[in-house]
């Protein structure tokens, strides 16, 4: 039987788990990540980096590869609202960087994964699961017994797991049921022929009957997002001509995307994507930690998902080496590590949940619509104020 100590054990290697596996093998500790699938198979994600995303991956000096690998940098979004600009984005005045980035999230991914494997201090183990665990009479994690028979003894346990988190669940008991929302309006997505009006530039269209179409060019394809309540997104895409939810689209989507409406045809696919609404209280106990999918769930609407992995990853790397290096206590570092993210990702959080909520009222919704928070400043007095001013989390299922 193989034992190996490690500094820390990542359960889960989807965009934030792997993100931290980098950033904690490149300040050189020692690293074990477990993901069960396959090395080759891919796993969905958003397709958005956002600046401060990029800021983080620009730090590790990543930058010049993601644009290698096909990410395209892109600084305006109009956003229209029963067809009616409300407002054109313009990240080269509205960000200190200047521009967000389109790149699959499975893309980027594969890039860090490849960077994982070529660190001597870091490891990744597909196809393998945490089968056992052992807890000290305070209740941290000694020992993890894996599918492929190692034993680990880490000094940290992290749930990279996503919104069903095996870490949350059964190391950590925490149940999240009560604190996750649904919402009654599905998001689906399909790839189509590249138009000019969306290689211009990135256009977002809600209707005031809970409608939403955003298109956008991803590797050298039209990526549609559509959003309709469940009934009325079921029966438009159970109309295998199309016809209907070209008809629907056009009553919000102006002319100025009239060529990528023209694209959907008999033949498009569309794939659905779940969305939820969560924050939940507690992201650590002991010496176990959680992070990305398996502490927050967020509207897409703010195009932040991968972004907000990645941002935990960078500040949870930052506080555990400070930990492992003697510097701090453990519990004092993941309190920090918390106390720092949380507020974050509740505003952000909120943010989506308020847009959402709000595509009724043209002027409720551009209320809440954010340039700050959409760019993803992350200013603390305006954090304050959007999670704050959110609307009431009233249920959305």
């Amino acid at each position: 039987m193989t034992v190996e100590r490690v500094d820390v054990l990542i359960n889960g290697g989807g965009i934030g788990g792997i993100a931290l596996a980098y950033i904690l093998g490149h300040f050189g500790h020692r690293v074990m990540l477990v993901e069960q699938s396959a090395r080759e198979c891919p796993q969905n994600g958003a397709d958005l980096l956002k600046p401060s995303g990029i800021k983080i991956l620009r730090r590790f000096g990543l930058l010049d590869d993601i644009l290698r690998e096909g990410g395209l940098m892109r600084d305006k979004v109009r956003v229209f609202h029963d067809s009616e600009l409300l407002s054109t984005v313009d990240y080269s005045v509205a960000s200190d960087l200047g521009f967000f980035i389109l790149i699959p999230c499975e893309k980027l991914r594969r890039l860090l994964m490849k960077k994982v494997e070529q660190m001597s201090s870091a490891q990744i183990l597909f196809e393998t699961r945490i089968s056992e665990y052992k807890k000290d009479a305070a209740g941290n994690v000694i020992e993890v017994r894996l599918s492929d028979g190692r034993t680990v003894l880490p000094t940290v346990v992290v749930g990279a797991d996503g919104a069903n988190s095996f870490v949350r669940s059964q190391i950590l008991g925490i149940e999240v049921e009560q604190e996750r929302i649904s919402y009654a309006a599905p998001m689906s997505f399909c790839s189509v022929p590249l138009t000019p009006s969306v290689r211009e530039c990135n256009r977002l269209y809600v209707h005031s009957t809970h409608g939403l179409a955003y298109f956008y060019p991803l590797d050298g394809h039209t990526r549609l997002v559509i959003s309709f309540p469940a009934e009325e997104m079921s029966a438009l895409l159970a109309d295998k001509s199309r016809g209907a939810l070209v008809a629907r689209l056009r009553r919000f989507v102006t002319g100025e995307s009239a060529d990528a409406l023209d694209q959907i045809v008999e033949s498009t696919e569309f794939r659905q994507i779940p969305i939820k609404r969560m924050n939940i209280k507690t992201y650590y106990k002991n010496n176990v930690a959680l992070m990305g999918d398996a502490i927050h769930n967020i509207n897409p609407i703010t195009g932040q998902g991968m972004n907000l992995a990645i941002e935990d990853a960078a500040e949870l790397a930052r506080c555990l080496d400070v930990s492992l290096r003697g510097e701090k206590a453990l519990a004092d570092a993941l309190l920090v590590y918390q106390e720092t993210r949380h507020p974050i990702n509740e505003a952000v959080v909120s943010y989506g949940h308020a847009m959402t909520m709000s595509f009724p009222d043209k002027v409720a919704f551009a209320r809440n619509f954010n340039v700050t928070l959409q760019t993803s400043g992350r200013d603390p007095e305006q954090l304050e104020r959007v999670a704050h001013a959110a609307l009431p989390a009233v249920s959305a299922a």
